[in-house]
């Protein structure tokens, strides 16, 4: 999502309104699961959160700092891939293990060594040295999608 703040809090107000079918200016869990549904690509992720905060319901800000925090680890891929080509020097579409594993942490905070180990040990098979980051980061996307959503 590429808004100014005033444009993203708007779109949001009307979202939260048309979610709020009683119009109490409150989401039931079930108003707020739909809503996460249409507004992201990971709506499980989103919700162990609101059941891991114990609400009940979910009030504007709530909503928006929600969907923001989800929707901004979904538009870092297009940052970490700028990131890797950065490191690309020779536009090979290769960089180092050790730089990938760095960005990596970077951008994935919680992911942990032995699932970085895990995915390079599945995912790179051609260099030993070096990771093609372009279908790297479909695989990354795809565990990291599977990982958070599996519930």
């Amino acid at each position: 999502m590429n808004y100014s703040n005033n444009e993203l809090i708007t779109e949001m107000k009307e979202a939260f309104s048309f979610f709020d079918q009683d119009g109490d200016g409150q989401l039931t869990i079930k108003e707020f699961e739909t809503a996460a549904k249409s507004m992201t690509q990971c709506p499980h992720y989103i919700m162990d959160r609101v059941k891991a905060e114990n609400k009940m319901t979910i009030d504007f800000s709530d909503f928006l700092r929600l969907i923001k925090e989800k929707t901004s680890k979904e538009d870092n891929s297009d940052k970490f891939l700028e990131a890797c080509e950065v490191l690309d020097i020779d536009r090979k579409g290769v960089i180092a293990i050790n730089d990938f594993v760095s960005l990596l942490k970077k951008f994935e905070e919680n992911i942990k060594d032995e699932e970085i180990a895990e995915l390079i040990n599945e995912n790179n098979k051609a260099e030993i040295n070096y990771v093609e980051y372009k279908d790297f980061i479909k695989n990354i996307q795809n565990w990291c999608y599977d990982s958070q959503c599996d519930g």
